[in-house]
């Protein structure tokens, strides 16, 4: 028996003595519930404006220009998105693959990633440069253990308006072929409410000789 199991047996038999049986019922139910549902994966997305296109004297427009080591490329708009991913889950990962496709109209033109150290990974395709651009980029981090964050940094482009509405970060779609959810950070932390809730649900108790079923409500 692991150190783990070892506690959470300690725990259930302290708690089942403590609440003569509730206690230890709804305890168990919650351990069983967080280690079968699927795992949580946060993701928090950041877009600065780095550069955007103006008119000067009437006809002359302002453009940004980037170069690498052969070629100087020219835009009419620049945006930064930096994504933030983090396992808040029970599971780790010695392989994590997912993919961040956007709308059709961004292209990323470049991209930095940022590992917690040099144990840690994230291998990224297709090829991303400023004469390759795509509206899609698969991740494979390697490890992804609970409590591990990546973050992400696109230099993306606007092809249409020359700029990044405000649903922007709602039209950025998350895959992955691992059985996860992906969630916003800041819908991550659940009530104590809703977690005793939901372990609840489909719980049998008897206390005192009156049997407690609990269901979910019905519409």
């Amino acid at each position: 028996m692991t150190g783990e199991n070892n506690s959470i047996e300690i725990i259930k038999i302290v708690a089942s003595i403590l609440g003569g049986g509730l206690a230890g019922s709804i305890l168990t139910n919650i351990i069983s519930n967080r280690r079968n549902k699927i795992q949580p994966v946060g993701y928090e997305i950041n877009v600065n404006n780095i550069f955007s296109s103006s008119v000067l004297f009437q006809s002359h427009f302002t453009k940004i220009s980037l170069s690498n080591e052969d070629e100087t490329f020219q835009f009419d708009n620049l945006f930064i998105s930096e994504i933030t991913i983090k396992n808040h889950g029970n599971k780790d990962f010695t392989d994590f693959e997912f993919g961040i496709t956007l709308p059709e109209n961004i292209k990323i033109v470049n991209l930095k990633n940022e590992t917690p150290d040099r144990h840690h990974s994230n291998i990224t395709s297709p090829e991303i440069n400023f004469d390759k651009q795509s509206s899609y980029i698969d991740c494979k981090l390697s490890p992804f253990n609970r409590k591990d964050f990546y973050k992400i940094s696109l230099l993306i482009i606007e092809e249409k308006s020359n700029s990044i509405t405000e649903s922007f970060e709602d039209e950025i779609k998350f895959s992955s072929k691992h059985p996860i959810k992906f969630i916003p950070q800041s819908r991550i932390g659940k009530t104590l409410y809703e977690v005793l809730s939901q372990s609840l649900t489909g719980l049998s108790i008897s206390l005192l000789g009156i049997r407690y079923d609990f269901s979910k409500n019905k519409k």
